[in-house]
C-alpha cells in the first residue's frame, strides 16, 4: 500500500477509537455517577457483622479453611463473592452483608482464600 493511502487510513482509525473512546467514557461515568450517588456509604464504626465464619467441608492443601456466610438461610437464590487482595475487612463483610439483604435476600458465601490474610 502506498504511504500517501496509509496515513489517511490510520487517521481514520484513529478517529474511530477516539470517538468510541468518548462514548464509553460518557456511558460509564453516568452509570458510575448514579450508583456512586445513591450507594451510602460503609459505616464500619457502629457495623456488627451479621455473618459468621464456617468452616469448609473440605480441607485446601491440607489445611482446614472457612468461609464468611451471610444472608437468609431459606434463599433460594445464592452468590460465591470473592474479596480482594487485601482479604477480610470489616468495610469488605459489610459490603457481603448488604448484598446478602439486597432483592429479597441472598445467601452469600465468601471463601477465605489466602493463607496468610491479605496483602496488610
Amino acid at each position: 500500500m502506498p504511504q500517501e493511502q496509509q496515513k489517511p487510513d490510520q487517521m481514520r482509525l484513529l478517529l474511530i477509537a477516539l470517538l468510541l473512546a468518548v462514548f464509553v467514557s460518557q456511558v460509564s461515568a453516568a452509570s458510575f455517577t448514579d450508583a456512586c450517588r445513591d450507594t451510602p456509604p460503609t459505616q464500619v464504626s457502629y457495623w456488627r457483622n451479621k455473618g459468621k465464619y464456617v468452616p469448609l467441608s473440605q480441607k485446601i492443601a491440607g489445611e482446614q479453611r472457612t468461609t464468611y456466610r451471610t444472608g437468609p438461610k431459606n434463599s433460594k437464590h445464592g452468590l460465591i463473592a470473592i474479596y480482594d487482595i487485601f482479604g477480610y475487612h470489616p468495610t469488605g463483610l459489610q459490603f457481603f452483608d448488604r448484598i446478602a439483604e439486597s432483592h429479597g435476600g441472598f445467601q452469600v458465601s465468601v471463601p477465605h482464600i489466602f493463607k496468610d490474610g491479605g496483602i496488610p
